[in-house]
Formats: structure tokens, sequence, C-alpha cells
């Protein structure tokens, strides 16, 4: 049977005339929003409750990178909310390097990943504790005039935790700056850590992260009032003689260091 003759007549040219009408529309479609491939970073999950007790990470693990493919349109609309990255981080069994399954489910399917990794690369090291001695450093020291003559400190021992490696040479310090302190001092005080070359580490714990602190500060000067005793020398002219003195003010008051106080008992002039 053969159809209506407005349709039959040059067919073979009407078909091949649709063929390239669709070619052509094909490629305008195409140049305006073409297909395209495109490098993303992603985050890696890597909380602490995600790995086993007694490992903590000691570096942070870089993000990794992923191969998309889809049409530009896609690519730019693409959200990393769309990607669920599980890092099984329940293969480390000892402390060091360990490379760990990662698994990734896309949940856009404009998108494809064409190239994701396998395994991330991590570096892990297991909690410890070590009992340190906690020491006072008073920098900068009282005013002149005045010292730090007893110091206290209550409990003398914390407890630093974390990541083994870190706790080598580790030093607990309470820091006080007494520039301008010229009295006594009894308060709670944080405890800073640092490592052999004195550089503050935040990434230990301490308990108790507070200390309680008593200072003691005397002044190095002081001041007395003393009798003035005037000295005499020589003799009076013949046919006289000394029957008595007067001095004004009659007590003297002299200051300085302390401790050359001790030994005066009179002045003169």
């Amino acid at each position: 049977m053969r159809g209506p003759a407005v349709i039959t007549r040059n067919l073979r040219l009407k078909i091949i005339c649709l063929l390239l009408a669709l070619v052509t529309w094909v490629g305008v479609v195409y140049a305006a929003n073409p297909p395209e491939t495109r490098i993303v970073a992603v985050p890696v999950p890597q909380a602490q409750t995600a790995l086993p007790a007694q490992y903590v990470l000691v570096d942070a693990v870089p993000d990794m990178h992923l191969r998309l493919s889809g049409t530009r349109d896609h690519l730019n609309a693409f959200d990393l909310h769309s990607l669920n990255v599980d890092v099984d981080y329940r293969h480390i069994s000892a402390a060091g390097i360990a490379d760990v399954p990662v698994h990734i489910t896309n949940f856009n399917s404009q998108v494809e990943i064409t190239e994701a990794p396998a395994t991330v690369q991590v570096k892990v090291d297991t909690i410890d504790s070590a009992t340190i001695p906690v020491t006072l450093v008073v920098n900068p020291p009282p005013p002149f005039g005045y010292l730090v003559s007893a110091q206290k400190v209550t409990p003398v021992t914390v407890v630093a935790h974390g990541p083994s490696h870190q706790l080598t040479g580790i030093r607990a310090e309470v820091d006080l700056d007494f520039q301008n302190q010229k009295t006594n001092l009894d308060a709670d005080q944080q405890v800073t850590l640092y490592d052999a070359n004195h550089v503050k580490v935040s990434t230990l714990g301490v308990v108790p992260a507070t200390v309680r602190v008593t200072l003691t500060v005397v002044t190095t000067q002081t001041s007395r009032s003393s009798a003035v005793v005037p000295r005499t020398s020589g003799a009076v002219a013949p046919g006289h003689q000394l029957v008595g003195m007067a001095v004004v003010p009659r007590p003297g008051v002299f200051a300085g260091p302390r401790a050359p106080h001790n030994g005066v008992d009179a002045i003169g002039p």
C-alpha cells in the first residue's frame, strides 16, 4: 500500500533534508551548551568521632579531586552537596600513614563522575597522655622597687593528652605579666602548653585547664626615722667649754634598699 503522493513524492530527498535539519539543530544546541569535563575539589570527612577511639589524625586530610562530565550548564549548576563521601576509617589498624577506602555517591543524574580515587591517604597517631609539672613564668617582672618573694601553684601538675608524638618534650607554663603589678596575686590562671622549642601547642588538651596561682609581692625600697647624732672634732678655745648642741630637725629620715637599713641606728652630719 502506498501512501499519499504528497508524502511519497521525493521521499529520499525529504529524509535527507530531515537528517540535515536534525544534525544542524544538534550542532546549534551543543555549540551553546557543549559537553565538558571539570575537576572539582571535594572536602574529605575527618571528624574525630569517625576514627577508632584510640587514634587521632596527625594532619588534616586534604581535599580529594574528582573529574566530572556533563554539559556546560549542568556543570555550572552542579552542587557539591549532591555528593556523599564516606571514608571507612575502620581500616586503620596502626599508627602511621594509611590508605583507607573512600566511597562516593552522586545524587545528580545530569552529571557523571568519570574519575574518582578509591582511597585517601591519612596520617594517624595513637592518643596518649602525660603528667607535666606546672612552671610559673613571671615576665616581665614587677616594676623597680618590687619583687616576688613567694609563689605557689595548685595543683602542681597537669595532664596533657593528644597525639603521642606531640607529648615528647611538652611543657606546661603559666605566663604572668607583672610589669605594673605591685600587689599580691591569688587567682586562677590559664595553663599554656609549649613544645621543646617553646612553640605554643594548641592541638593537645590539658586537664585542668587552669590552676590556682598565689604570688607575694614585696617592696625592695623602704624609709625610716633615726636620731641625728652630730660628731665633733678638735677642741674649743682655751677658757671655753661645749655645754650642748641642738639639731633641727631632731629625727632624720632616710630611704633606700631594705637590707642596708637594718644595720643603721643613727645618722650624723
